[in-house]
């Protein structure tokens, strides 16, 4: 069976602030869709297909009477737990700016709402990048128990890079190197990190425990599952055993699990796209990208439509 990386997603605390063209945003694409939705992945969904930027506002309209709308932490929105949130609006018409980059979580405060889909979570991209004298190099991964010296650690994106950080030595703890990575790029005002972990196979315990170690310790907003397409349902095989993994390894009572998949080698599998849907109805993650060749623009949004075309021939 292949082996399957995942790549981890931290957005780190500080942010860039640049003028850019603000948007008003209406939460589902139209009035008073901040309700229960017709299915439970609705709304994040429709926050899928748009970008959001730093100064954009999510407009929320909805019956002020009836229900309300908590930002919230991952870990609430997780558990749908409705007793401590950051903010809490009842005004039935609420805008709310996204003032940071990273992700942004809110759940409705009526009872039994968030359980049945009434919850959103958006991630607000950064308007702008620094530049940076480092040659382009794509992510370098976390060094596992087989690293040698002078693992580089640097974030690439459409071709610029970034040098974050140098670790010299053997044996490094992967957990202790992304912290020490995700503490250099804050001290660097840069706004994401990414990790990108050593290929591993689902049934080999240390290296998923090491996962587990790293997720827990450095709390991401964003967890991806990397696999290859073509080897088609035993990438639903490995997706289950993942998260069963991370679920069993973690010393967290609320353990994270994989938030969104990226496929690889898309462009390979012609009509052959049923294993991408079973991933997704068996995690419950969405494909956030896929990948059509091996340089950054290469990595597409999945076109739904194009999918349900194949399928329906």
């Amino acid at each position: 069976m292949a082996s399957s990386r995942f790549f981890i997603t931290i957005l780190a605390l500080t942010c860039f602030l640049f003028t850019s063209e603000a948007k008003e945003i209406i939460v589902g694409g139209k009035e008073n869709s901040w309700s229960i939705p017709p299915s439970p992945n609705f709304l994040n969904l429709w926050a899928e297909k748009t970008r959001f930027r730093i100064g954009d506002s999510l407009i929320f309209k909805f019956d002020g009477k009836t229900d309300s709308v908590l930002q919230v932490t991952r870990d609430d929105y997780n558990s749908c737990n409705k007793s401590k949130p950051i903010k809490e609006y009842k005004d039935g018409n609420t805008k709310i700016e996204l003032s940071r980059s990273g992700a942004h979580y809110f759940i409705s405060g009526t009872d039994g709402n968030c359980e049945k889909g009434e919850k959103l979570f958006v991630v607000v991209m950064s308007n702008k990048f620094k530049s940076s004298n480092a040659p382009a190099s794509a992510p370098a991964p976390a060094p596992n128990q087989n690293s040698a010296a002078g693992d580089e650690f640097k974030l690439g994106f459409m071709g610029v890079a970034y040098w974050l950080l140098q670790h010299k030595g053997y044996e490094k703890d992967p957990a202790i190197v992304a912290k020490e990575a995700i503490q250099e790029a804050t001290r660097n005002g840069s706004d994401v990190v990414l990790v990108d972990t050593a290929g591993r196979m689902q049934d080999n315990e240390p290296l998923m425990r090491a996962l587990s170690k790293l997720i827990y310790l450095n709390n991401p907003d964003l967890v991806l599952f990397v696999g290859e397409a073509l080897v088609g349902n035993d990438a639903v095989d490995q997706l289950s055993k993942f998260n069963q993994k991370l679920a069993d390894l973690s010393s967290s009572p609320n353990p994270q699990l994989i938030d969104g998949i990226l496929l690889t080698k898309f462009d390979t599998i012609d009509d052959k796209v049923g294993a991408a849907l079973s991933m997704v109805y068996v995690s419950g993650a969405p494909v956030m990208f896929v990948g059509c060749g091996q340089s950054y623009t290469d990595l597409k949004k999945l076109n739904v439509k194009s999918i349900v075309k194949t399928l329906l021939k």
